[in-house]
């Protein structure tokens, strides 16, 4: 039996639950800090205190879904273990210690995936099929834009104290809605040059960026 150990039980985190449930997976342990209310059709295996006591339960693999500031340390303690992973987007906020996880999922042969889920739209992968195939001709230019308004984005908590609206947590636009940014990266290949600006524009009460223009070649 698959056993699965949460890392972070947010919205995207019972989401992942639900999903494994659907696919016949019933152990399922999590590590949680916030003790937010979790949904009533949640089944739990059990929770723990702590990422050791949860990681002492011997998971097959580690669900990383806490925020993002978090993810390496998390992500580098249970390849310690000997757990596969699935580590939320953006993999961390900064490049600190991302060699060292590359080379530690490396020398223990753990299967280790980010969350890039739009890589497996069945809108993208008809675009990525067309490209591959050369059916349009060479194309010259993309346009890519998201957004979405923050204090509707998860109504059971305050988004001012959401990751996504503090720095020290990794939040942010540049980090935060990077799925575009990598489907536009498996589109259209390797990055020459990068010039962008970002600032907090809106009204929001957040310390971080809230607005990016970013143009790639």
């Amino acid at each position: 039996m698959t056993r699965i150990l949460f890392a972070g039980l947010g919205s995207i985190g019972q989401r992942h639950v639900r999903n494994l449930a659907k696919l016949g997976v019933t152990d399922i342990h999590a590590w949680r800090t916030r003790g937010l209310p979790l949904d009533e059709d949640l089944s739990l295996t059990a929770t723990h205190p702590t990422l050791e006591a949860g990681l002492a339960a011997k998971p097959d693999a580690v669900f990383v879904c806490n925020p993002s500031s978090k993810h390496l340390e998390t992500s580098l303690a249970a390849a310690r273990a000997g757990c596969h992973l699935f580590i939320e987007k953006p993999l961390s906020h900064n490049m600190e210690h991302v060699d060292d996880l590359v080379r530690l999922v490396a020398e223990r042969s753990l299967t280790t995936m980010v969350g890039f889920n739009l890589r497996y739209h069945p809108g993208v992968q008809a675009v990525k099929r067309l490209l591959d195939e050369d059916a349009i001709g060479r194309v010259t230019s993309v346009r890519v834009q998201v957004g979405q308004w923050l204090p509707d984005w998860h109504p059971t908590e305050d988004y001012r104290q959401n990751y996504s609206a503090r720095r020290d947590l990794g939040g942010g636009v540049l980090l935060d809605l990077i799925h575009e940014l990598d489907f536009a990266f498996w589109l259209m290949g390797p990055v020459r040059r990068v010039a962008c600006f970002a600032g907090k524009l809106s009204s929001l009460e957040i310390e971080t960026e809230d607005t990016a223009e970013i143009i790639l070649e």
